[in-house]
């Protein structure tokens, strides 16, 4: 599925049909941004009602709906944080900092503490990533065998997104 609008980032999607469920595909898409900037969006299911994202710039800051919704610098923040199912939550980085390392994972927060969960591989969870031109730069897909309440999805380095 290709998503084309003047004032939003064009962007083409997979979708997905499943024998014998419930149709189910959800886009979230971004606003138009300044160059340079970088968001980043994550989507998910009905359960776990709770997901939290998070970036982490090296010993620097951490953002996450707990620990600061902006950086003391104003580099980055969190535009939205979501409670009760689907989403989204977005981190929008304003200036990459090409000489720091950031992290960048999800945290199943209706589950915390519970080692034995499946229910983060089972949200269905999609982290999409929109920068360079006003393009869609990448898209992660929740592992289903994710077992516990973090999936570390990627990190940033020299300016570089790295799959991990």
């Amino acid at each position: 599925v290709k998503f084309t609008h003047s004032k939003f980032i064009s962007s083409t999607f997979e979708i997905e049909f499943l024998a014998g469920t419930i149709f189910f595909n959800r886009f979230s898409v971004s606003p138009k941004m300044p160059i340079g900037t970088l968001r980043i969006v994550l989507d998910w299911g009905k359960n776990p009602r709770d997901l939290d994202l998070h970036l982490q710039k090296g010993n620097d800051y951490h953002i996450s709906y707990r620990n600061m919704k902006s950086s003391a610098d104003g580099a980055a923040k969190l535009d939205r944080d979501d409670t009760d199912s689907y989403g989204p939550e977005t981190i929008t980085i304003n200036s990459i900092d090409q000489t720091a390392t950031y992290y960048i994972y999800v945290h199943d927060y209706t589950n915390r503490g519970n080692s034995d969960s499946y229910a983060l591989g089972n949200s269905r969870a999609s982290l999409k990533v929109y920068g360079g031109n006003n393009e869609l730069l990448d898209v992660f897909k929740v592992p289903s065998e994710i077992k516990g309440d973090k999936w570390k999805v990627f990190q940033i380095t020299n300016g570089e997104i790295i799959h991990r």
